[in-house]
């Protein structure tokens, strides 16, 4: 990386020089400079610089990191209400913001807001119509399926996830899955992530089928739990416990203000009341024919804020190790009530 090729030892021991008090050098204070790029940037912009010049010129400093040029090594990320500069150094900016210089990487990951991702995450009706029709045709390909499974019992979960496969490209518009399909039978639904294997599915104990499917009109990614024979008292007692998480999730209208926990909680409380829990997120944003996990949004008790035609999976589950797993997934649309989301 950028950071690998650059010499630390040698920044440190580089003249540096802070011209801001001698505007006869510069001709303007580092705040002035500050104040006339933010009347360039609108309210939700953020400018962000790598050039080591503009850095330098920006908050009048100079140093010698590069032969031949006063200049040093530096990122900076200026908004309208943050100056930052990342930096390996001892400076003295009032109303800027001094964080090391191996640190830009990380903070441009988790605080500088993905304008494109965000407007990106906001669907408009057109891919909204297309998430449902999307949906609709993953419906009729799984109703397909588990009507093919009751009439074959014994087949594996390779063969299964085949067969789903195969239903959904007789469909319009289907261009290929959206993730390799867990296809879990017994304990492997246990496992979050199980890829299909050679594993009998027969009809002694539960079924899992995880698949999504990318068509030219939208993505899913849909999770259902069967069984093939009599489900046990406590399985029925579990799937009843994880499906009454998203029907509470979906049903719940909360203040804009409020973030995603409040979903996440609301998906994993009827669990919690009997001391259970699932060790994976509640759910994830899902780009229209594009990826099936897209940020923003995450549900989880870390939160992210939602906005209006986001959407995102609710997908609670329970695992019992080396005997059953169960998950319910479904797509959601958050949508506008005054000053409420629903």
């Amino acid at each position: 990386t950028y950071n690998e090729i650059i010499d630390l030892e040698k920044i440190k021991a580089n003249t540096f020089l802070d011209v801001n008090s001698n505007e006869n050098i510069t001709g303007s204070n580092y705040m002035d400079k500050i104040n006339k790029l933010r009347e360039k940037l609108s309210d939700d912009q953020v400018f962000i610089l790598s050039e080591l010049d503009s850095i330098s010129w920006l908050f009048n400093l100079r140093g010698s990191d590069i032969d031949y040029n006063p200049v040093f090594y530096a990122y900076s990320i200026i908004s309208n209400d943050k100056a930052i500069i990342f930096i390996d150094r001892e400076i003295e900016r009032k109303d800027v913001e001094i964080k090391k210089y191996s640190e830009f990487y990380d903070f441009l990951k988790v605080e500088v807001s993905d304008l494109i991702g965000e407007l990106k995450s906001q669907k408009n009706e057109i891919e909204i119509k297309g998430f449902e029709l999307a949906h609709i045709n993953d419906g009729i390909s799984l109703c397909s399926l588990f009507e093919w499974m009751e009439n074959n019992i014994g087949k594996t979960e390779k063969t299964i996830a085949d067969k789903l496969e195969e239903y959904k490209r007789m469909l319009s518009g289907f261009i290929s899955p959206s993730f390799d399909t867990i296809s879990a039978y017994g304990p492997n639904a246990a496992i979050f992530h199980h890829l299909a294997s050679e594993t009998v599915v027969e009809s002694r104990n539960l079924f899992l089928i995880d698949s999504g499917s990318q068509y030219l009109y939208g993505t899913t990614d849909v999770t259902r739990t069967i069984h093939l024979g009599e489900p046990t008292k406590e399985q029925k007692h579990d799937f009843t416990l994880v499906l009454k998480g998203p029907l509470a999730a979906m049903r719940q209208v909360f203040p804009k203000e409020k973030d995603s926990s409040v979903l996440d909680t609301l998906a994993r409380m009827f669990l919690w009341n009997e001391k259970k829990d699932f060790g994976h997120g509640t759910g994830h944003g899902v780009g229209h024919f594009l990826n099936v996990h897209e940020a923003p949004p995450g549900i989880s008790q870390k939160g992210d804020l939602l906005k209006e035609n986001q959407i995102f999976s609710i997908e609670p589950g329970f695992y019992k190790e080396n005997d059953y797993g169960i998950r319910i997934e479904d797509l959601v649309v958050v949508k506008k009530d005054e000053n409420f989301f629903k």
